[in-house]
């Protein structure tokens, strides 16, 4: 499946986030269409027939952002696997998966109580998936970014969504 992009699309980019494509060109030696997409952390080209296999999507609409949010009003699960490696094994296939409901899962199971211990590892899994989550979620419902990462967190907590996200 090819996803279908234009210059200034916002797209998913496994383990970077939201990305923006600010060029399109022929590659000769890729002989497809070559997507230039600004990440954070730089600039990825990425053929764009290979967009869609390598986890790549388009920003979700803005009643799939819905449906992901009201997923973190729902009770804690327990993360599958039986030990850490295992557990984590999973949160890395999600976090590359770039699905938006299974963000959004992952993100509500890790967060910690008040007076909850969490290991260094999970601090750094769920800092990383929530940092993604709240660039699409102020994206898509055209939020400002500065103080998602709060509202999503006071989300888990409460277990309601404020009235401005729904």
């Amino acid at each position: 499946m090819k996803l279908d992009v234009q210059v200034g699309d916002h797209i998913v980019v496994p383990f970077h986030g939201v990305g923006e494509i600010i060029h399109i060109s022929f590659s000769h030696t890729a002989i497809d269409m070559v997507a230039t997409i600004q990440i954070k952390d730089g600039l990825i080209h990425k053929p764009i027939a290979r967009l869609h296999d390598d986890g790549y999507r388009l920003l979700a609409t803005p009643e799939e952002m819905r449906d992901a949010l009201a997923l973190l009003c729902l009770a804690r699960k327990k993360i599958p696997g039986r030990g850490w490696q295992q557990q984590k094994t999973h949160l890395e296939r999600v976090q590359r998966s770039s699905k938006l409901a299974d963000l959004a899962e992952c993100i509500r199971d890790l967060y910690a109580r008040e007076g909850e211990e969490r290991s260094y590892s999970k601090l750094q899994l769920y800092e990383q998936m929530l940092e993604r989550f709240a660039d699409e979620v102020a994206l898509v419902l055209d939020i400002p970014r500065q103080g998602m990462r709060g509202t999503i967190e006071s989300i888990i907590i409460s277990r309601k969504l404020p009235k401005e996200l729904t």
